[in-house]
């Protein structure tokens, strides 16, 4: 065999380095495959935070509308926990009270809710 035809043939040790760099790149693929899941994932999650967030929103947005199901008395908490969680709601989202009044609101509330 003539050295030209010897140097095009592959031997043992070339095939095992093809093989290898196969399989990094078969490892590189699950990883991308990983990340991209991963980021799938946390789009998604995402996406259902930002849904969940419209419905809250929604739901403040308009009057109280009492559970059927529950006992009259636990139908008053709740719209007391309601009216209360719509007026903090209302206050977070009104940027010019915010602005005039500071962070002493803020303050007092946090006062308040470490002394209870």
């Amino acid at each position: 065999m003539d050295k030209a035809k010897e140097d095009n043939l592959m031997d043992t040790n070339d095939v095992e380095e093809i093989l290898d760099i196969d399989s990094s790149d078969e490892a590189e693929t699950e990883t991308e495959t990983e990340i991209e899941n991963d980021i799938e994932n946390e789009i998604e999650n995402k996406n259902i935070c930002k849904n969940q967030r419209k419905k809250i929103i929604n739901t403040l947005q308009n009057d109280y509308k009492s559970n059927k199901n529950l006992s009259k008395q636990d139908q008053e908490n709740e719209k007391l926990l309601f009216n209360r969680l719509k007026n903090l709601y209302h206050s977070c989202i009104d940027v010019d009270t915010i602005s005039k009044k500071g962070v002493k609101p803020m303050i007092d509330l946090l006062k308040k809710i470490t002394n209870l």
